[in-house]
């Protein structure tokens, strides 16, 4: 805190510490006790995007440019999860009783755009869809939580493999074409 950086300075090291999901690397730029976004720059009054004096030069720029949304976490649970509670780790298995009284899918994901859409599939041991949920989303979400779900169909889920597909498509492409977020995971 309080050092002063140069142009070009390498500032840290990138890892995955803490309780986090992903490697990434908190910093702020501040001037003087107000904080500066520096992809606006100094005029605030643009709450995000690119502004017109942004503090990056443009070749940094360029190399931040905006990432393809990504899914960081996905897994299932026997009911409607917390996001707290996935994030703590609290639904981290590869089975569920066959008395559960659901069968839910739920994922994580980051960097998601108003009109994106995600696409919950669950599939049963026999390869037919339990669940096909779509959804879009109505805002920009930087971090995004979402789950879908089937309650249990009789005294026992049949026993077998349960797949479970979390899809996330772009709304608006990127120069490079359409982004697309895919993940799976099995359950027995």
């Amino acid at each position: 805190e309080g050092d002063r950086v140069a142009a070009g300075q390498p500032l840290a090291l990138v890892g995955l510490s803490g309780e986090t999901t992903f490697p990434h690397l908190h910093f702020d730029v501040r001037q003087g006790d107000s904080a500066v976004d520096p992809f606006v720059g100094p005029n605030q009054a643009q709450s995000c995007g690119i502004g017109e004096r942004p503090l990056w030069s443009p070749e940094v720029l360029a190399q931040l440019a905006y990432a393809a949304p990504l899914i960081t976490n996905i897994g299932f649970a026997s009911a409607a999860p917390e996001k707290e509670d996935v994030r703590r780790g609290w639904h981290q298995q590869d089975n569920l009783s066959a008395a559960s009284p659901a069968l839910v899918l739920f994922a994580e994901a980051n960097w998601l755009s108003a009109g994106d859409q995600v696409t919950f599939r669950l599939r049963g041991p026999d390869g037919a869809v339990l669940v096909e949920r779509a959804m879009s989303l109505e805002r920009d979400q930087q971090r995004w939580f979402g789950f879908a779900g089937a309650r249990r169909p009789a005294e026992r889920w049949p026993p077998g493999r349960y797949q479970g597909e979390v899809v996330v498509e772009q709304a608006v492409p990127s120069d490079s074409g359409p982004a697309l977020a895919q993940r799976s995971i099995e359950l027995r």
